[in-house]
């Protein structure tokens, strides 16, 4: 297992829709935080388009992280028309081992017919490139069903990277997951979060937290990862819940990656 570093542990800095920094984090920076943080895998996901660089950027990128001796992964975003199939060209000539992909984008929502008809149909490319395609676990099926969908498209260059705190958005204990979905794990989501009552009793909040002092049991994961055969990566994600001004919170966050990487770093061989 390696530890990396998601574009998705920085979701302040590099800007959520209506809290734009002065300056939003760049695909460089994410390089520059994982160099500083000793991290050697980087996966650049959808809140940092990579595809929509330039191709000289993508070039810069690619040429840096070698010479830092940085692994790159990448996640997108939807499966309509030819854009899987852009992603993993892509994805083969950065060579990233790993594209992450939610199937979902905005309003297009395929169907399970669709989905497996779709990744059947990119799998020839996934193998010319030598591409693994991560279907990641949302709050659209429970576990069992990206299971079914993996087993139906039916190639070993295809399997799940799993989320360890989506599942709650259908309401699903980690457990089930990890169950379901562990066999078939390519790459791993790993955020970790608190739940507790409302003050008035009357439901749960669910919240982020640094990786190692919220409520997942990471090391039960980890273990039950590795006693399937597989050396998923650990990639470190993180919900921070917003201070007062987007500052703050953006202080906050790099503060929760600095801690939850590590602590990570006791658990993870890289």
């Amino acid at each position: 297992m390696k530890l990396a570093l998601s574009s998705y542990a920085y979701n302040w800095a590099v800007g959520i829709p209506g809290y734009p920094p002065e300056r939003p984090m760049t695909v460089f920076d994410l390089l520059d935080q994982a160099v500083r943080l000793g991290v050697h895998v980087v996966q650049v996901v959808d809140n940092i388009p990579f595809e929509l660089l330039s191709r000289e950027e993508q070039d810069q990128f690619v040429k840096r992280a070698v010479q830092l001796g940085i692994e790159i992964e990448l996640g997108m975003r939807g499966i309509e028309g030819d854009h899987l199939e852009q992603g993993i060209q892509l994805a083969g000539r950065i060579h990233a081992k790993v594209l992450r992909v939610v199937v979902d984008k905005g309003n297009y929502r395929p169907s399970e017919e669709k989905i497996v008809q779709t990744i059947q149909g990119v799998v020839p490319w996934l193998e010319k490139y030598g591409v693994r395609l991560a279907i990641e676990n949302t709050e659209r099926f429970k576990a069992r069903k990206f299971a079914e969908l993996v087993e139906l498209i039916g190639s070993k260059h295809v399997g799940i990277c799993l989320d360890t705190a989506n599942n709650y958005g259908i309401g699903e204990g980690i457990e089930a997951v990890i169950e379901a979905l562990g066999v078939i794990t390519f790459d791993l989501h790993l955020k970790d979060y608190s739940i507790r009552r409302m003050s008035h009793q009357l439901g749960y909040i669910l919240e982020g937290s640094p990786a190692g002092q919220g409520q997942l049991d990471i090391s039960w994961i980890l273990e039950t990862l590795m006693q399937f055969g597989h050396d998923p990566n650990v990639v470190l994600e993180i919900w921070t819940p917003p201070e007062a001004s987007l500052e703050d919170t953006i202080k906050k966050e790099k503060e929760w990656v600095d801690q939850s990487t590590k602590y990570l770093r006791g658990l993870v061989l890289d």
